[in-house]
């Protein structure tokens, strides 16, 4: 029996030698495929700086939204009891409604009210973001935050 234990430990010992031998090879693989083409230009560098600079405006675009919703929620107490009426009656539209007088132009869903949390959708002309406040968000890897903004 001593022979297959032995024979069973280089078995496990090769397929962790393998194992490793994979991981190396993924690793240096990967550092390799992370350099710059080299057909890349500089009018490449520059085309993808445009295109990332102009699609961050418009985040930041909804962004500015978001800071005007929570930023009113936070300040203005009879607004804030106004939303806490109208949750309290389950009125998601009365709700959007009075959400969307703070970017007019824009139209406010909301999702769902519950232990004053409040999920909502608020959309631009050409984009719509994801905002929940409170208690109960959930960020989407799962952990909980008492805000959440995502564009989708």
């Amino acid at each position: 029996m001593e022979n297959n234990s032995r024979s069973l430990g280089v078995i496990g010992i090769s397929k962790v030698s393998v194992f490793a031998l994979i991981l190396a090879f993924l690793a240096f693989t990967g550092s390799t495929a992370l350099r710059a083409d080299s057909t890349d230009t500089i009018d490449d560098v520059i085309r993808v700086g445009r295109s990332a600079s102009a699609g961050l405006s418009e985040f930041e675009t909804g962004l500015r939204q978001a800071q005007a919703i929570t930023a009113r929620l936070a300040q203005d107490r009879a607004f804030a009891a106004s939303i806490l009426d109208l949750a309290k009656k389950n009125d998601k539209q009365g709700i959007g409604s009075r959400l969307a007088t703070i970017n007019p132009g824009s139209r406010v869903t909301v999702n769902t009210i519950e232990d004053f949390s409040m999920d909502l959708t608020f959309c631009t002309n050409t984009r719509c973001y994801r905002l929940c406040v409170g208690d109960n968000c959930k960020h989407p890897s799962g952990a909980k935050s008492p805000v959440v903004f995502d564009e989708f």
